[in-house]
């Protein structure tokens, strides 16, 4: 897995799902599905002109990992988090 973390005027989002445990299986086709989102969005220009830059995060299928990442996106400056659980 590859954790993106890129800075720019936009402030990007924050992708939080369950990429290993037991929720990895359901949670892992919705990242596909956004990732796929922010690449059409990205080919087409962005938003405003601004590329959309996730920050990919593991949340382990576990609430309190899910916290702990939750929180590292708004250290980070991430304040539009996607995320299950």
């Amino acid at each position: 897995m590859k954790l993106l973390y890129h800075r720019s005027f936009f402030s990007g989002i924050g992708l939080l799902y369950s990429l290993t445990g037991a929720m990895k299986l359901s949670e892992k086709p919705l990242l596909d599905a956004e990732l796929l989102a922010i690449e059409e969005i990205n080919k087409t220009g962005g938003i405003s002109g601004y590329k959309i830059e996730p920050l990919i995060l593991d949340g382990s299928s576990n609430p309190a990992i899910f916290e702990m990442r939750a929180k590292e996106c708004l250290f980070n400056n991430i304040k539009n988090i996607f995320a299950l659980f």
